[in-house]
């Protein structure tokens, strides 16, 4: 017993390494993300920071004693289920880590980088070419990856490898059919739904800076995330919004300044990911479990506080009137109701991140099938932004005016985010199942949120879900969280009440 656990300990030891160097890499994202001065010469530096860290952590995966050390606590009967988990963890991505060469692991960090910064000169440009030349070099390492797991899990689809170690127990076919199911369900809802009030009043109201920013401070604070800087929290401004951890006390939001709509809703979707983060268990800080998890579980809080929450009547019965105060005289003649049914209302359009939640799981399957089709070698990144366009006139009825509003609208492609998408709409399935069981726990959550206490939702899921960490696969922590088996049907009977379908 003894034994067990001082190489138990020496291994959480060797893996703490690992957690300080993925911080430092936080802080460096933050610094690229948010103010780097746009000079190639310092972007291409930045770009070998990266690959430098990048390095150190590979060397340190082949250090022989964590081999040693998980070869003889793997069948180790006196872990307990929460240290087995770590050995169960630390294993599958010491597998990874041993079988990518180290010379691949450097180029996908630097050409990584190098290809979110060249995105950003892109799409200020409009000009879906400048990026292009990266982008395939940064899809061809991706995909060398994908082959190279392949290899290890015995599939023969690089993208199958990446989405089953992106979001364990998940594979393509198995997001295929959820993806299709969805699809049943949608495209109806959306033909019946699609708005048809005139909202050009409120459409043309414009915000200024400094307003959007206290509007976006004050949503973060109704989560419990005190973006007032007394405490650690802190928002900052992006091209595209994203939450960056920078250690385990330490997660940032960043949204970007534009029309007021979408900065409130990047903020509730933003401080989904901080407050998840935050929520973990500090008792497993420095171990696998208190990791982020996966792309579903990780969108599945935010689209949760974006949605179930931040587009709820009880939210705003709240947090309206403080709105109204904060950029007054702007919405003043702006009823609550004519309010609520403009942020709820269905209309098919270009962007994601403007998306209502009926066509938003739409957007998720486009990305999720240009996606698979490319590692497949059905399509080409050469056609990609025409393809792109064909999808949206085909699956939503609208035309992207350019490419800033059709392939280069998200960050994903252009960075460490392939395999990612299918997340979101896993994550709204997710999140769904587990409302249903937040609801029975708490019957009075939304009396209590329109008197601005987020308490008894918040307080459930870190119970739940945040405090759990990787402690289990997605499927298997939903099932855990609501003692049912996971299902689509949840999502559709969300949508089905709210929009009285």
């Amino acid at each position: 017993m003894k034994m067990s656990q001082e190489s138990y300990q020496k291994l959480m030891k060797l893996y703490q390494e690992f957690e300080m160097l993925g911080s430092i890499n936080g802080v460096l994202n933050w610094d690229t993300e948010t103010q780097i001065p746009s000079n190639e010469k310092i972007t291409n530096y930045r770009a070998k920071q990266y690959a430098y860290l990048e390095s150190l952590v590979h060397d340190k995966w082949q250090n022989p004693e964590i081999q040693q050390y998980v070869s003889q606590l793997q069948s180790d009967d006196n872990l307990d289920l929460i240290e087995k988990r770590n050995i169960e963890l630390i294993h599958r991505e010491l597998l990874i880590r041993t079988k990518i060469p180290k010379d691949l692991v450097v180029k996908l960090s630097s050409q990584s980088k190098r290809t979110d910064q060249t995105w950003k000169k892109a799409k200020q440009k409009k000009d879906f070419s400048l990026v292009l030349s990266d982008m395939k070099d940064l899809f061809e390492l991706n995909k060398q990856r994908g082959e190279i797991i392949g290899d290890l899990l015995g599939v023969d689809d690089p993208y199958e490898s990446l989405i089953q170690t992106r979001d364990p127990g998940f594979t393509v076919d198995k997001i295929s059919n959820l993806f299709e199911e969805m699809r049943t369900h949608l495209v109806p809802m959306i033909d019946k739904l699609t708005n048809k009030e005139d909202f050009t009043e409120i459409e043309n109201i414009k915000l200024d800076k400094r307003t959007k920013a206290k509007i976006a401070t004050e949503i973060c604070n109704v989560y419990g995330y005190k973006a007032d800087g007394k405490v650690n929290a802190f928002i900052g401004e992006v091209e595209h919004p994203l939450t960056i951890g920078c250690g385990p006390y330490d997660s940032r939001v960043t949204v970007k300044y534009e029309q007021w709509e979408k900065v409130i809703f990047s903020a509730c979707h933003e401080v989904g990911h901080a407050i998840h983060r935050l929520g973990k268990d500090d008792a497993h800080d420095g171990t696998p479990i208190n990791n982020y998890g996966s792309p579903s579980v990780g969108e599945m809080n935010s689209r949760y506080t974006e949605n179930k929450i931040g587009k709820s009547r009880a939210f705003w019965e709240y947090f309206y009137p403080q709105m109204q105060k904060i950029a007054s005289p702007s919405f003043d003649n702006i009823d609550l109701d004519t309010f609520y049914r403009f942020i709820n209302r269905v209309e098919p359009g270009p962007k994601r991140m403007k998306a209502d939640e009926l066509t938003y799981g739409l957007h998720i399957i486009i990305r999720f099938e240009l996606e698979r089709d490319l590692f497949a070698e059905k399509i080409s990144l050469d056609d990609i932004n025409i393809i792109w366009k064909e999808r949206y006139e085909k699956y939503l009825g609208v035309t992207p005016k350019d490419d800033t509003e059709g392939v280069m609208q998200d960050l994903h492609w252009y960075n460490v985010y392939w395999g990612y998408f299918q997340g979101y709409a896993l994550g709204d399935l997710m999140g769904s199942q587990v409302h249903y069981s937040m609801e029975q726990a708490n019957p009075n959550w939304e009396q209590e949120l329109m008197n601005g206490n987020s308490g008894p939702v918040l307080d459930y899921f870190k119970e739940q879900i945040f405090s759990k960490g990787f402690m289990y696969d997605p499927m298997e922590l939903v099932e855990k969280a609501t003692g049912s088996s996971f299902s689509s049907d949840h999502l559709t009977r969300y949508l089905k009440t709210k929009y009285a379908y």
